[in-house]
């Protein structure tokens, strides 16, 4: 029993795990032992005429084993290779978006200062991060693209076919029918008149009974079994039978006095309440008003630290210019940073395009709801929200 268990516990550390991750470096080395057996199998085959057919066959069998194994280890990467494919095409298109958005800010900075809007120094205190920012996007796009050059590459020696990644994106999710649903059939128009009734062939009810049937359409079943009897020959048996119906219906409106019916002679009760039996809502229960609160930002880190900032208005804005109702002197703010709005109660950061963004608690936002003690990051510059009532 110790032997055996032995045993299977060696069989299954020689059994190769499944990759977890897309791992380039064994990719590589599994892909280089194909080079070596492919190569391996063209000597053979250059060779074959110098040995004897029997052993010839059997060396070329060995070798095509074993490149039957690394291409099924090669087969257990594909997957992978085209998730990391995917992934670096996606982080690659996030960021030529940031690089347009960029662009956009850099032309509209040059365009404000053609206007005079912006000065000279204002220009370039801007210009500066802005070409940093895109340079460092660049490089980071030129790095995926060769990853991206590589990974086309492997892929290409390892099955033989081009790397198209439009091919393994999921199919977009359609609505079908199963087979085996069934579909109701439509329901068949009840015929109006005995003389459709006769065109399509059926027996035909007769005149009476339709009128009969119309007066009581408000009673479906009763009528099925009206027409019923009406084909085995009961039709007058039927109709004195509703006539004794109608004689023995009772008048409630003789039971009851008349001041206790409403218009359609129905019993209506009428329960007054005293004023003992009135309940009272305790007073500590009814609502509590809300208090007003005061928002005040404090510029904890930065060349403003220490300031204190009151907000009194629905709407301020925040940034370098001196027309902000809160200026920051830090050169890696922008001129016109953000913005605080008070909304439905509560107040929200909303980043104005700028070049370095808006961090909230250490996460970039573009739209934030503040609330107390939140920190927000502008450029070089920490500030903390605070609420506190008045």
């Amino acid at each position: 029993m110790e032997q055996q268990g032995l045993k299977e516990r060696e069989v299954a550390a020689e059994t190769p795990r499944p990759p977890e991750g897309f791992d380039q470096g064994a990719f590589e080395e599994i892909l280089e032992e194909k080079r070596a057996v492919v190569r391996r199998l063209e000597k053979i085959e250059e060779n074959k005429d110098k040995t004897k057919e029997k052993i010839y066959r059997k060396v070329k069998g060995e070798y095509e084993e074993r490149l039957s194994g690394v291409m099924k280890r090669l087969k257990e990467h594909r997957s992978l290779l085209l998730d990391e494919a995917r992934s670096l095409a996606q982080r690659r298109n996030e960021i030529e978006q940031r690089l347009t958005t960029l662009g956009e800010q850099f032309e509209e900075l040059k365009f404000r200062r053609m206007i005079e809007e912006v000065t000279e120094e204002e220009f370039a205190a801007e210009e500066a991060p802005l070409k940093a920012s895109m340079k460092e996007e660049e490089e980071e796009k030129k790095t995926l693209e060769e990853a991206e050059a590589t990974l086309q590459r492997l892929f290409e020696e390892a099955y033989g076919e081009t790397l198209d990644l439009s091919a393994v994106e999921p199919p977009h999710a359609q609505v079908q029918l199963e087979a085996d649903e069934e579909i109701a059939p439509a329901e068949e128009e009840p015929f109006e008149t005995s003389e459709e009734m006769e065109a399509t062939g059926e027996r035909p009810v007769s005149e009476e009974a339709w009128a009969r049937k119309e007066e009581e359409s408000s009673d479906d079943i009763f009528f099925e079994e009206f027409v019923s009897a009406e084909e085995g020959g009961e039709e007058a048996d039927v109709i004195a039978a509703l006539e004794e119906e109608e004689e023995e219906k009772i008048d409630f409106s003789s039971t009851v006095p008349s001041s206790d019916l409403d218009e359609q002679g129905f019993r209506v009760e009428i329960n007054e309440l005293s004023p003992a039996d009135e309940v009272a809502l305790p007073i500590d229960e009814a609502p509590a008003a809300h208090k007003p609160l005061r928002a005040t930002l404090i510029i904890s880190k930065g060349p403003d630290a220490g300031k204190r900032f009151v907000i009194t208005e629905e709407l301020i804005s925040i940034g370098r210019n001196t027309k902000n109702d809160i200026q920051v002197n830090d050169p890696e703010v922008s001129r016109k940073h953000a913005t605080i709005e008070l909304e439905n109660g509560q107040y929200v950061l909303k980043d104005n395009r700028s070049v370095n963004g808006c961090f909230v608690n250490g996460t970039k936002k573009e739209i934030a709801i503040l609330k107390h003690n939140d920190e927000i990051v502008l450029g070089g510059t920490t500030l903390i929200f605070s609420l506190s009532e008045v």
